[in-house]
């Protein structure tokens, strides 16, 4: 054989060495690789006793991570804080809501403005004449509940300023009556009210139809929407009111036409308060509701999960991987809720209290029926275990609130929703413990 071919022989046997060498090594990784996995099946305890058993203070994963709950044993009260007198929903592209239900009662309030009837560029009037009659005065609203039968009153408010932190019920024996917003049940969804009082048109008529605009900015004029049935509400669409100014118009000596001037809603809300016994009720219950903005509150005593994060080797705190709250939907409640939940360490008396935490540090998370949700708390909760001293109470608020974004059905019916939180929630956390 000649020199050339021993050296191809050997070429060829050195590389099936290599490919067989390799293979075992795979072999052998794979084979390694399969016993690691194993500490992940439930199956069998193998994968976790070989990494329980070497080196034992470097991966075991028991003594490194703890689960630790705080849970019903841990609850010290639960109980419900009230949004303290009249709670103002401003409306904007959302629903007014005019009526009574389950022990809240609600009235609206719009406000229209009238500017000077003049065109500043050319110095002439913008829609009326000198000439021009007052024939009307009315008020449209668009309704949402097309089958509903009922009435609205509307009164004259004089305060166009109105105080929105100082609202109460409107006193209707000594507003002015503007008239009534009859549903006779029938299928249409917008209302017109003609006001009847000749006073509160006058003036109207006057300020729309003035023209000296530096001793005239313009006026303001305003109506509350009063509910005359009882344990009932209608939903007005907020944006859509409109205040109608007819005249009657001499154009030929023979003719007369209607000319009809629409101002569109300048500013529209509605105000909720609690009937004082169902607040009395309602104060050592965790309930929630919207249309009040009354909060359920859960005080816990968070001294042993403190206890669980304390390092006793560095005296320093052991790291929270996870904790969160997890909060079940309400039994007795059958549709999907949007809830904004916030934590504290003090206990908040309510009203502007409760507010500002909402505003500043709450979070919203969509809740659907028969569901429990976890409420991710991490953050906060491992700022507060830094604390010195740690705080004693931790508080849980839950807050109703609703999805703008949502289909109207469900917008209309969650903007006036009550619910009483029948489990109490629990805090998961999982601690690092280096």
């Amino acid at each position: 054989m000649s020199l050339a071919n021993y050296t191809v022989c050997g070429t060829f046997q050195r590389n099936a060495m290599r490919i067989v060498t390799r293979c075992i090594a795979l072999a052998a990784l794979f084979a390694a690789g399969s016993l690691l996995f194993c500490s992940f099946d439930d199956a069998t305890s193998l994968g976790g006793d070989i990494i329980n058993t070497v080196e034992t203070d470097k991966v075991n994963m028991g003594k490194h991570y703890r689960e630790q709950l705080l849970d019903s044993s841990g609850l010290v009260q639960k109980y419900s804080i009230s949004g303290n007198g009249g709670i103002v929903h401003t409306v904007t592209s959302s629903l007014m809501i005019v009526g009574e239900r389950d022990g809240e009662s609600s009235f609206g309030f719009v406000r229209f403005f009238c500017p000077p009837d003049t065109d500043t560029t050319n110095h002439k009037r913008i829609s009326f004449r000198p000439t021009d009659s007052l024939l009307s005065v009315k008020l449209v609203f668009s309704r949402i509940d097309s089958g509903q039968a009922g009435d609205l009153n509307l009164y004259y408010n004089m305060d166009d300023a109105i105080d929105t932190t100082k609202v109460s019920t409107p006193d209707t024996t000594t507003m002015p009556y503007a008239g009534t917003i009859s549903f006779a049940g029938i299928d249409s969804v917008l209302d017109t009210v003609e006001i009847a009082d000749t006073a509160i048109k006058t003036a109207i008529f006057k300020a729309c139809t003035t023209t000296a605009k530096s001793a005239f900015p313009g006026a303001y004029f305003c109506f509350d929407i009063v509910r005359r049935q009882n344990d009932s509400l209608i939903r007005l669409y907020g944006s859509t009111p409109k205040l109608l100014v007819s005249v009657d118009r001499d154009t030929l000596p023979e003719k007369i036409d209607s000319v009809v001037n629409s101002l569109s809603v300048e500013k529209a809300l509605y105000v909720v308060k609690e009937d004082t016994l169902i607040s009395e009720a309602r104060q050592n219950q965790p309930v929630s509701s919207y249309a009040s903005y009354r909060t359920a509150v859960f005080k816990f005593d968070p001294s042993s999960l403190w206890a669980a994060m304390k390092d006793t080797a560095t005296r320093a705190t052991n790291r929270l991987i996870s904790a969160g709250f997890m909060i079940r939907h309400p039994g007795n409640d059958t549709n999907a809720l949007y809830v904004k939940y916030a934590v504290s360490t003090t206990p908040l008396q309510g009203g502007y209290e409760a507010d500002t935490l909402f505003d500043s540090s709450s979070v919203l998370m969509f809740l659907p029926r028969d569901t429990i949700t976890f409420a991710n708390v991490r953050e906060t909760l491992q700022r507060y275990a830094r604390q010195n001293p740690r705080p004693v109470s931790l508080f849980l608020y839950l807050r109703l609130s609703f999805n703008t974004s949502a289909a109207l059905s469900s917008e209309e019916y969650e903007q006036w929703r009550t619910v009483t939180w029948d489990v109490v929630p629990y805090l998961k956390t999982i601690i690092y413990l280096p």
